[in-house]
């Protein structure tokens, strides 16, 4: 039989049906309703991405609505509304082709489908906000080339459907681009334009907008704003950061604003240029200096040289205290200039380093890390961002060092001298980042002469490792031959979103950055596979202190049953993988490591987030050699980003949006591959077929086929039995003419998620079967009965599992050197 769903064109048409070759039945006529794509173009005034009743409708905007093939265009009317006659099953690139002048239009072009579910009523609102004359416009760009337009102000993104993290959403922005003047903030997705407010530390956020005056020579009276248009002055000028009085002309735009040292005296200071230009051959410049001070207040302005039109303006803040850093200091979104400040920090840790006892502290008034070796008075000194003022390292003249070691005692000419060895000068600080911790880390060197040199030739090193964690806690330091390396953990090294601690719409950044999980290790001593002890150290989402303490800096580590005090990799940070569960709600992390010592297997830690009201452990076990499990509940995992058309007869699919799965059917004695995905593209269709937006298709020896795309769901009741179903329309080709293939995914009630059957019922037609959690109703689903979860793994897993509050060990815990019974003493 003939594929279903012919293509027909809108109005009177007519139809043959066959069988076999045979006709049954003479032209059938049908009527075919025409498919619309319409809406309003309106002034977003709240900018939420919607029409609400009231908002501005705009006249005579052009409109391009393109296909594959061919151009259409139209203008909005009176009302704002404007319609194109469109065909099925075609994906089109909606455009305003001319934007209206004095606005700005977010989503200047948009992907839409007319599919059969919507054929009739397919309406796509244009919103439009006046252009902001504080200027910062920029775009943010996807992976694949989409664009949205930004400026000065905030976008809550969601509402646009985009988002930073790619797990998220399906619009992550990989890149922004904004002029050098303006900076930007992304806080839970809301993203913040505006003018830079910092610079190499010194931060004026909070007074930015503030308005400051003094008088000055030539008898005028200047205003100023640190980095916000000047509210005195915007009544005359709309971009205007400063003016002075009179005819309030502009002295300095506010997207023009240079930062630099400040070369009068302490602080920094900020030029802004291209001011009103009458009475002057360019246009008018302010440079603002901002010195130490204890109040943030203006101090005096003056025109210098005379008649130049370039005004200073001086006021002082205790924002700009401090040493002003000589060059950068971090990579990328991570900067430390906050460690080069002068502010009380508490240290005072007690490390075990192999066969040495050593302290680490921080003297907050030289801004220094010592460490002692024993309990003589020689010392290790460090600083972060600055060199190391008023210590020994620069009491010999040292200047630009940042790291030294001493009094190491020599003998120089029959003097027993007391020196420091160099270890770094400031000047050579070498910043970049990493992928086995979340962090940074700056390289020092020294390799001019000194009296001690390294006995194996090679130059005096440092390095500083930055890692995500609280209270600016020294780690260790290891000794190494003229070589040192450092860990510290500080908060400055935690990105606003943890990278990798993000799956289909469920964020558990906090349980990466939250001061218990950091400034604490988890571990656990267990009974694991073939009942023998092991103990297990690790970190959501990041790197343990316990491991990183003992020299393995990885994402988990464990004991051998042949080694309990030896502690070895489990896993690394950067493999991680994320899914959803395999049972329940919620989602997984797996990481992976080195080969297990019985042989055979990949070491793996899992852990397993699932719904729950409070931050529970439910259990840890080791089911088989070398493979931990770690399962929470989690009020985080609960609550995914509804994904459009994913919902029906009550339940919400949502969570299987990123997930492909496949399955094995036949067509007589033909063997077919079906990948799909539930409301989301499937990475194996979308790769191959080189299409965005295919949920479903099918493979067979040397080609692919469309059989479902994700725009075209139409969603009922499952036909097969309980659940639900949802049918996905393919793309018509040229062997099938004016025909398209169509597929139904019939989702029922299932202790995991699995695909169980795949058929072809029909020419074309096709139906898989799907069960899943997601799909059982309250009174039978497993996230409803927690123990009937915990007594199903308890079973599988020969009793390993704990179901007892996890332990939060003490992160100064010296692994090496302690005994077994020491360790278990502390563990149990």
């Amino acid at each position: 039989m003939s594929c279903q769903f012919p293509l027909l064109p809108a109005g009177a048409s007519a139809i043959l049906v066959y069988l076999n070759g045979f006709k049954l039945y003479p032209n059938i006529a049908i009527t075919y309703a025409a498919s619309t794509i319409s809406g309003r173009v309106f002034v977003d005034s709240n900018q939420d991405n919607q029409y609400n009743s009231g908002e501005t409708l705009l006249n005579n905007i052009a409109i391009g609505l393109n296909s594959p093939t061919t151009t259409y265009t139209t203008s909005s009317d009176a009302s704002g509304t404007y319609q194109f006659i469109a065909s099925l099953d075609i994906l089109y690139t909606l455009i305003i082709t001319t934007p209206p002048s004095s606005y700005m239009i977010p989503l200047q072009s948009q992907t839409v489908y007319a599919s059969y579910s919507t054929q009739n009523n397919l309406v796509v609102n244009i919103g439009v906000v006046p252009i902001s004359a504080a200027g910062c416009s920029g775009t943010i760009k996807t992976a694949n080339g989409q664009t949205m337009n930004i400026q000065y102000g905030s976008f809550d993104l969601t509402l646009y459907g985009w988002c930073k993290s790619p797990s998220i959403c399906k619009n992550p922005f990989t890149s922004i681009t904004i002029p050098p003047a303006c900076q930007s903030k992304i806080v839970n997705n809301v993203l913040t334009i505006g003018y830079l407010c910092s610079y190499r530390g010194f931060t004026f956020d909070s007074i930015g907008l503030n308005s400051y005056s003094s008088s000055g020579f030539p008898g005028y009276t200047y205003y100023w704003s640190v980095c916000g248009i000047n509210p005195t002055c915007s009544p005359y000028s709309n971009t205007a950061q400063s003016c002075q009085s009179g005819l309030y002309y502009s002295t300095g735009k506010i997207s023009s604003g240079t930062w630099s040292k400040n070369d009068t005296g302490s602080g920094v200071q900020v030029k802004y240029t291209n001011g009103e230009t009458i009475s002057c051959t360019t246009g008018r410049e302010m440079t603002v200096h901002i010195s130490c001070g204890a109040t943030s207040k203006a101090i005096s302005s003056y025109e210098y040289p005379s008649a130049s039109c370039k005004y200073h303006s001086h006021m002082t803040s205790p924002l700009a205290c401090g040493n002003f850093p000589a060059q950068d200091c971090g990579v990328g979104d991570l900067q430390f200039y906050a460690l080069s400040k002068l502010v009380p920090y508490k240290f005072n840790i007690k490390e075990i380093i192999p066969n040495i006892l050593q302290k680490l502290t921080y003297d907050f008034y030289s801004k220094t890390y010592t460490m002692s070796i024993s309990d003589t008075d020689t010392k290790f000194t460090f600083s972060i961002c600055s060199t190391s003022v008023n210590n020994v390292c620069t009491n010999d003249g040292g200047g630009d060092i940042s790291a030294c070691y001493g009094p190491y005692y020599v003998n120089s000419n029959g003097i027993n001298l007391g020196y420091y060895i160099r270890y770094g000068k400031y000047s050579t600080a070498t910043w970049s980042a990493v992928t086995n911790y979340i962090g940074a880390k700056v390289t020092y060197s020294y390799s001019d002469t000194q009296l001690i040199s390294c006995s194996n030739g090679s130059k005096f090193a440092m390095e500083v490792n930055l890692i995500c964690g609280d209270d600016y806690e020294p780690l260790r330091i290891n000794n190494g031959a003229c070589s040192e390396i450092t860990y510290l953990y500080t908060p400055q090294a935690c990105p606003t979103v943890i990278p990798n601690c993000q799956f289909n719409g469920m964020d558990f950044s906090s349980l990466a950055n939250n001061s218990n999980s950091i400034r604490t290790t988890y571990g656990r001593k267990i009974t694991g596979y073939n009942n023998q002890p092991k103990n297990v150290f690790f970190k959501i989402c990041g790197t343990p202190y316990t491991c990183i303490f003992n020299g393995i800096n990885t994402q988990s580590c464990t004991s051998s049953p042949s080694s309990p005090t030896v502690l070895t990799t489990q896993s690394t940070l950067n493999t991680g993988v994320w899914s959803i569960l395999k049972r329940g709600q919620g989602a997984q992390v797996v990481y992976s490591g080195g080969a297990c010592e019985t042989g055979g297997t990949t070491k793996t830690i899992t852990i397993e987030f699932y719904c729950g009201s409070i931050f529970t452990l439910i259990g840890i076990s080791e089911p088989a050699p070398c493979q931990v499990i770690i399962s929470y509940y989690t009020p985080l995992a609960c609550t995914p980003t509804k994904v459009p058309n994913c919902q029906f007869g009550g339940f919400d699919f949502s969570a299987l949006s990123q997930t492909q799965y496949s399955v094995i059917g036949y067509t007589g004695a033909d063997k077919y591959t079906y990948s799909f995905s539930v409301c989301g593209s499937a990475p194996t269709c979308t790769t191959n077929l080189k299409t965005n937006g295919i949920s479903v298709c099918q493979q067979g020896t040397g080609f692919f086929e469309d059989i479902g795309q994700t725009l075209s769901g139409v969603w009922a009741p499952n036909a097969t039995g309980t659940g639900v179903q949802v049918t996905y329309y393919g793309r018509k080709d040229g062997a099938l003419s004016n025909y398209g293939r169509l597929t139904t995914i019939h989702i029922s009630c299932g202790e995991t998620h699995e695909a169980v059957s795949a058929y072809e019922i029909l020419n074309c037609n096709y139906d898989i079967n799907f069960k899943t959690p997601y799909a059982c109703s309250s009174s039978s689903s497993l996230m409803s009965t927690e123990n009937r979860m915990i007594d199903n793994r308890s079973s599988t897993l020969n009793d390993n599992v704990i179901n007892t509050d996890f332990i939060a060990i003490d992160p100064y815990l010296p692994i090496k050197n302690s005994s077994l019974f020491e360790l278990q003493l502390i563990l149990s």
